[in-house]
């Protein structure tokens, strides 16, 4: 993976609980077998820090909510795509609640 992104916001740790609030930015990323532009993301999550001899993974407790938008979406031969969703995540669960992915035209279509 190349590139460059920029994460701006908060992380406040009170109380053995983190809460933060990041804004993430990219105008280019790489990765194999390719490439997407205009990548911006928010992302919100709380967590209560367990003690260390509780023996809990680290995402116990974790609650989180994310945006992202990303264009110019390639991989491998497909067509040019755009993607916007947003998710959830507690625990260990990961649930997206929307997820729309646009394929450019085509002279073709």
């Amino acid at each position: 993976m190349s590139g460059a992104a920029e994460v701006s916001g908060k992380i406040n740790i009170n109380n053995s609980i983190v809460n933060g609030d990041l804004a993430i930015t990219s105008p280019s990323i790489e990765f194999q077998d390719g490439r997407c532009e205009n990548l911006n993301a928010a992302i919100k999550t709380i967590e209560e820090i367990p003690p260390a001899a509780a023996g809990k993974p680290w995402f116990s407790d974790l609650v989180s909510q994310a945006t992202v938008a990303i264009s110019k979406v390639r991989f491998r031969r497909l067509p040019r795509r755009s993607v916007e969703g947003s998710l959830q995540a507690r625990n260990d669960l990961v649930t997206f609640d929307r997820l729309i992915v646009r394929r450019k035209k085509t002279n073709s279509q």
